[in-house]
């Protein structure tokens, strides 16, 4: 038997199988960018900061969103998804997000996020990778008071 060449019958055959192949993992950086290349259109440095995750073997961590809805999401309709790093401390990373529908805010948010690798979380790692600078910028006021908040209910239990 040949074995799979494309990214569909790789796909395929690990359906056949009851083990997940994990053959992305397998793939040099620059072959795993390839592979993004085929479903995400520009996004250069994002697509190389996760080829670098992938071959570290880091599994994405979140731990709290906070999101408000401008208007209803409906199924099966196109949204554009637009994700920045917004500031970070010492363990977490804080992006916000912005959901669009043809031009109209639908959803704003944030999320608390960081890496997991064999060492446990390793943001400083991942700033390096990101490109982000060992400083912060400052925290919006929104996200301080969400992060003041969450603080306080983990205080408080």
């Amino acid at each position: 038997m040949t074995e799979p060449r494309g990214v569909d019958e790789k796909l395929a055959a690990a359906d056949q199988g009851p083990e997940p192949v994990p053959w992305l993992e397998e793939l040099p950086p620059r072959q795993i960018v390839a592979e993004l290349d085929r479903y995400i259109v520009g996004q250069d440095a994002a697509k190389r900061a996760v080829a670098i995750a992938v071959r570290n073997r880091w599994r994405l961590i979140r731990t709290g969103t906070l999101i408000s809805f401008t208007r209803e999401l409906k199924p099966f309709r196109t949204y554009t998804l637009r994700l920045s790093m917004t500031c970070w401390d010492r363990n977490w990373i804080y992006m916000r997000f912005v959901f669009e529908h043809r031009g109209k805010l639908m959803a704003a948010g944030y999320v608390k996020g960081s890496t997991l690798g064999s060492a446990g979380i390793n943001s400083r790692e991942t700033f390096g990778v990101l490109g982000l600078a060992p400083e912060s910028p400052p925290f919006p006021p929104s996200l301080q008071a969400w992060i003041d908040a969450d603080r306080k209910v983990v205080r408080e239990a």
